[in-house]
């Protein structure tokens, strides 16, 4: 008896484990792993010789074990997973994210030795439950792990342009932004609190992708109405801000201004609340 080695046919070496029982036949007791392999029987007389060979696979159970079980990954920071597999043979290791399958592009790499997932700059639609999958002919077993989103702070997805108009129709401001936690919107016109009239109606919601969405709705806007609006998203772990002006056509018009307190040593900014378009000149007196 004869195995390939390292694909050169040895003689086969004979043991307490491995033994020929009679003429032709060989007993392999307790096989192993590594007992895998082409064997070639051999066999002469003086009239001649002949061969046959015989491919032995020896299987174990299949076990798999997602590492780590849970992590939390911040935005724009990687996220690595490693399938831990025992058993053999294995033939397939798959991957995938909540149910479908991932497909390697410029942030997803899948590695095989061992098997590895790798996202670079882990974005929004990363977290959630991940799977690898690992095969032979006879079986399949998975494990799963969970990514989870880190602190991430806000950012703007859209935001409300300069317009200038007549007086009389409805305005709608708009601002969308993402982060997490959720970001909460304050606006402010000329940096002071939008005004307290039934005219302003102030909304904000979540949709199911966790964009927060939140806007200024002026019906029968007038032109003490215009001023440069700003939407402020803010976490805890930082904000965002955009501005814009709203332009309405009509007579120069001061808003009432509420007491302003400063800090001694640190800088004071106070926009003078004017509406009316156009304004030639604004002049301040103390």
């Amino acid at each position: 008896w004869f195995k390939e080695e390292n694909e050169q046919l040895l003689p086969l070496q004979l043991s307490d484990r491995i033994s020929i029982v009679s003429a032709g036949l060989l007993k392999i007791s307790k096989a192993r792993l590594d007992d895998t392999g082409k064997y070639l029987c051999w066999v002469n007389n003086t009239a001649g010789e002949e061969t046959i060979q015989v491919s032995l696979t020896v299987t174990a159970p299949l076990t798999a074990h997602l590492q780590p079980q849970v992590q939390t990954v911040d935005v724009d920071k990687d996220a690595q997973f490693q399938c831990i597999v025992t058993g053999h043979p294995v033939h397939d290791v798959n991957w995938l994210h909540d149910g479908k399958p991932i497909l390697r592009d410029n942030r997803v790499e899948i590695l095989s030795d061992p098997p590895r997932l790798i996202i670079k700059k882990v974005q929004k639609d990363d977290p959630g439950m991940y799977q690898c999958f690992v095969s032979n002919e006879w079986e399949q077993i998975q494990s799963t792990a969970e990514l989870q989103l880190g602190d991430a702070s806000p950012e703007l997805l859209y935001w409300f342009s300069e317009q200038t108009l007549q007086p009389g129709p409805t305005v709608s401001l708009k601002c969308v932004a993402t982060g997490n936690p959720l970001p909460q919107f304050t606006w402010t016109l000329d940096g002071f609190p939008i005004p307290d009239h039934s005219r302003f109606l102030v909304g904000q919601y979540v949709t199911i992708h966790d964009d927060v969405i939140s806007h200024v709705n002026i019906t029968n806007v007038k032109e003490e109405d215009g001023g440069e609006y700003t939407c402020t998203a803010q976490n805890a772990i930082g904000k965002v801000s955009h501005s814009a002006k709203v332009n309405i056509y009509g007579l120069p018009h001061i808003r009432e201004m509420p007491k302003i307190t400063g800090i001694s040593g640190h800088d004071l900014i106070v926009k003078c609340p004017v509406a009316g378009y156009p304004i030639d000149r604004i002049h301040w007196e103390r």
